[in-house]
């Protein structure tokens, strides 16, 4: 099968990602082509693989066709490892702790993280690919009363 369309792109990452991006409150479910949230991931594909894009807002089926189709599977793991970036910098996780209660909603960023490191590792020796690595620090923010407070955002 190659894939052709846009709409075939997003369905694949969809596949991949759907349920990531809505819990970041991403759009996960629209695949028609005109899914904003991949216009990123997709066009910073494209760019990394050597393609051309002529609109960053708006990559189409005319920018996803200047990467040559034997690099199909770099361009969707290029992508995918955008997405999750994205995702990571738009997903707030907050670990709270009170008294004996605590919440430890970071540790799903943290495994975001580790998948994201896999992922750029398999492009960079799979594909040749050098990418620039980010990374996600936490804001630890200590309240006089002992409630401790972790953000999660990836600025």
């Amino acid at each position: 099968m190659t894939v052709t369309t846009r709409a075939q792109y997003e369905t694949i990452l969809l596949k991949r990602l759907g349920a990531l991006l809505i819990a970041a409150g991403l759009d996960g479910t629209n695949h028609s082509g005109a899914n904003a949230d991949l216009n990123d991931p997709l066009g910073y594909a494209v760019r990394k693989l050597g393609g051309t894009v002529a609109n960053l807002v708006s990559v189409d089926d005319t920018d996803l066709a200047t990467v040559a189709a034997s690099k199909l599977d770099a361009l969707l793991d290029v992508a995918q490892l955008r997405t999750m970036e994205n995702v990571s910098g738009n997903y707030v996780l907050v670990d709270n702790k009170t008294g004996p209660y605590s919440q430890n909603l970071s540790q799903v960023k943290t495994a975001l993280q580790a998948d994201i490191d896999k992922l750029r590792t398999k492009i960079e020796t799979e594909y040749g690919i050098g990418l620039a690595s980010m990374e996600i620090t936490p804001l630890k923010i200590v309240y006089p009363d002992e409630q401790e407070i972790r953000f999660l955002n990836g600025d």
